[in-house]
């Protein structure tokens, strides 16, 4: 894997994240619409409401244990990005990939030139490779 595949990973994460977090919503959500009795009296529940409920709650600590570790995954990358000693790195990189911005983009907001910028970026990767 390239720096850049990896460095991109922080995206495609963020988006598995998001992802999992909607479906992990809206599991809960069906976990609250059980029917429930509301009272003290023991009554038969379905074993249909049992099944769905131990399925539901088992895929909901699935969930949150792929979020967690997804998270991990993400937090682990751009403590790469902020272990390089250089700020310029630091900032040309977190720009990119946490931040979304183009090397265009990074160069105007920090005013260099693009060309100047990319070859930052170049350097930087370099050194991320080494942490990799």
């Amino acid at each position: 894997m390239t720096a850049k595949e990896y460095l991109s990973r922080i995206k495609k994460l963020e988006g598995l994240i998001k992802d999992k977090s909607k479906s992990l919503r809206k599991l809960k959500e069906n976990l609250l619409l059980i029917p429930s009795t509301g009272t003290d009296e023991k009554v038969q529940t379905s074993t249909n409401s049992k099944a769905f409920y131990e399925v539901t709650a088992e895929n909901i600590a699935e969930l949150e244990t792929e979020i967690i570790n997804l998270n991990r995954e993400k937090n682990e990358i751009i403590g790469k990005i902020y272990s390089l000693d250089n700020l310029l790195y630091v900032r040309v990189l977190s720009s990119k990939y946490i931040n979304g911005l183009s090397l265009n983009d990074i160069a105007n907001v920090l005013s260099y030139s693009y060309e100047h910028i990319r070859r930052v970026h170049f350097k930087a990767l370099i050194e991320i490779c080494h942490k990799m």
